[in-house]
């Protein structure tokens, strides 16, 4: 058991949440999470229950069940910054939180399309800014703005 470990506990603890205390301790919430992973086995006792995936994420699922829209599952990343890159490189079109692509759209790097009617956090779908979209993508896209979240 090291000092590090026992205070990312505390501050966990105290925050609870693991992203404010590595935010607090200076870290990433992965490090933090790796010190905590330690310190359980060390002890041999779970201390935190943790939820696997996003939140976001997981909230924005529930909106688009609750519009009766199913959730493609064919590409889900666990990264925004590695879906921001896939984008950029010609991916076509992903989901992400309008936070997280401010700069990027700010630049002319990113295009959004903002999704309204979700009770859940901002979210936007981004694009790449200088191509136009396959069929399939501006169907997405059209299916977001109308059918699930009843505009035109």
């Amino acid at each position: 058991m090291e000092l590090h470990q026992l205070r990312g506990f505390y501050e966990i603890f105290r925050e609870r949440s693991f992203t404010r205390a590595a935010e607090k301790l200076s870290l990433t919430p992965p490090a933090i999470s790796l010190q905590i992973k330690a310190l359980e086995e060390e002890l041999g006792e779970i201390l935190f229950e943790r939820q696997r995936g996003s939140v976001s994420r997981r909230l924005l699922e529930q909106d688009f069940r609750a519009a009766g829209v199913e959730w493609p599952d064919e590409m889900n990343l666990g990264s925004v910054d590695v879906m921001k890159r896939l984008v950029a490189v010609g991916l076509e079109v992903a989901v992400v939180p309008q936070m997280a692509v401010r700069q990027e759209v700010a630049a002319g790097d990113l295009a959004a399309v903002e999704v309204r009617g979700l009770k859940t956090r901002p979210v936007g779908l981004v694009g790449h800014s200088g191509r136009s979209r396959l069929p399939a993508a501006e169907a997405f896209v059209e299916m977001l703005r109308s059918e699930a979240l009843g505009q035109s």
